[in-house]
């Protein structure tokens, strides 16, 4: 049998979350990461929200991440953390304000290409306001 090596993933998310202000928001996305030395990965995403109080809002981040699990492993729990750097795109009036985010969580790989991916985040969007998102979804390598 070939030995088993996945060198990344892509996914698709939904989104369940809060501002600080209180609004609660829900939304979905993607997005993708490659491993490039041991654990460390390098990828990006892009999510769309729309917020209880009639706002909605895009996020594309460039993300840098650390793998735990072992990628040898054919099924199994693969922890990470990662975090990075990106862009809010507001619905209306189309209004960009940078921001950055962090956070982790895990993919359990139930096959061997496909697994559910389990994460917590938190977001800035501009110099003033924060959000923190559930998300779930599934993962392919």
């Amino acid at each position: 049998m070939k030995p088993f090596r996945y060198r990344g993933n892509a996914y698709g998310i939904a989104n369940l979350g809060a501002c600080i202000h209180g609004y609660g928001f829900a939304g979905g996305g993607g997005g993708g990461e490659v491993l490039v030395f041991q654990g460390l990965s390098v990828g990006g995403e892009g999510t769309y929200n729309t917020f209880s109080d009639g706002w909605a809002m895009g996020f594309l981040n460039a993300q840098v991440g650390y793998h735990f699990g072992n990628r040898n492993k054919r099924v199994g729990i693969d922890p990470f953390i990662s975090g990075g750097a990106g862009l809010a795109i507001f619905e209306s009036g189309g209004r960009q304000e940078a921001g950055g985010n962090f956070g982790g969580g895990a993919t359990y790989w139930f096959k061997e290409r496909v697994g559910l991916r389990f994460e917590g985040r938190a977001m800035t969007v501009g110099r003033s306001d924060l959000v923190f998102v559930g998300r779930i979804g599934v993962s392919f390598r």
